[in-house]
């Protein structure tokens, strides 16, 4: 019989392999267009994750483990005491949960674009 599965994991299993680990720095952007006193602004949030030398992991690997580890450690802590199905935002406090992913390698920077462009804000 042939396994579609086995069929993809073979033909991956083919594809040239690098060398050394690449250690990418994963960004994900998000802009905010609005009004602040009928004048135009735009906030921008480029959440940054970067590798993490010590595992030699790249930074996609620690911008999409780290916020769930830290969730899971969180809930065996008792951190967080809801259960149940909930958005991250209900679930979660904010500040300390950024903090807490800054410290482990996934930084959030906040900028703004008006008359000109300003760093806000440095997370990590």
């Amino acid at each position: 019989d042939i396994i579609p599965f086995h069929v993809v994991a073979a033909a991956v299993d083919r594809l040239p392999k690098p060398e050394v680990p690449v250690l990418d720095v994963d960004v994900q952007r998000c802009e905010i267009t609005g009004l602040r006193d009928g004048e135009p602004v735009v906030l921008v949030y480029d959440c940054i994750a970067r590798p993490n030398m010590k595992w030699m992991i790249d930074g996609g690997t620690v911008g999409t483990g780290t916020p769930a580890s830290i969730a899971a450690q969180w809930i065996a802590r008792g951190k967080i005491a809801t259960r149940g199905v909930l958005p991250p935002e209900v679930a979660v406090e904010p500040l300390p949960f950024f903090r807490e992913l800054g410290a482990k390698g996934r930084t959030i920077e906040v900028w703004e674009r008006d008359t000109g462009e300003r760093l806000l804000s440095v997370g990590g």
